[in-house]
């Protein structure tokens, strides 16, 4: 199973909640994931050479980001660098800004922007990529089906997940 990296671009007063989320369900089904936060807060070029050379030395497959408004020069940035940087990634951002302006998330260079929670559509979508699969009926992903068609947009997943059903978030993993 391809290797994950959830990464939350700024540290803040409280722990990313919606990624460590996601880390529990991908633990639940053995999927290996880690979550990397980074002190970017302020500053307006961070340099993200030890974070590329992480995920090339460990060979990380799929890199989830979440993105905040607050946050989008610091994502941008980094989708940019880990395309340019780290071959065969793919780049799944999600969270609020990425909910509310997924098209600016995939001009950017992400492959693919998840609208909405998370939890189940991470999950499916990384299933469908590991078997190297449409996921074209994925419910919530905007994302470039070719260069004449600048997005696709599946039709957006409705309601909330039964948190009864979700394991409680990892936070052994920061």
């Amino acid at each position: 199973m391809n290797k994950t990296l959830l990464i939350n671009p700024v540290i803040g007063f409280s722990p990313p909640i919606g990624l460590l989320y996601i880390a529990a369900v991908l633990e639940k089904h053995c999927i290996p994931v880690a979550v990397e936060e980074l002190n970017t807060y302020g500053q307006k070029n961070y340099d993200f050479s030890e974070l590329i050379q992480k995920i090339n030395e460990e060979q990380y497959k799929i890199i989830g980001i979440t993105c905040l408004t607050s946050s989008i020069g610091v994502v941008k940035q980094l989708i940019r660098e880990i395309k340019k940087k780290c071959r065969g990634c793919t780049v799944v951002v999600g969270g609020p800004h990425a909910t509310v302006l997924p098209e600016e998330i995939i001009n950017v260079g992400a492959d693919i922007a998840l609208v909405g929670e998370g939890e189940s559509i991470f999950l499916e979508l990384m299933k469908r990529i590991e078997e190297g699969t449409s996921y074209q009926d994925v419910p919530s992903l905007v994302y470039r089906l070719n260069d004449r068609q600048p997005y696709y947009s599946t039709p957006r997943k409705i309601g909330y997940e039964d948190v009864n059903k979700i394991p409680h978030p990892a936070y052994h993993l920061i």
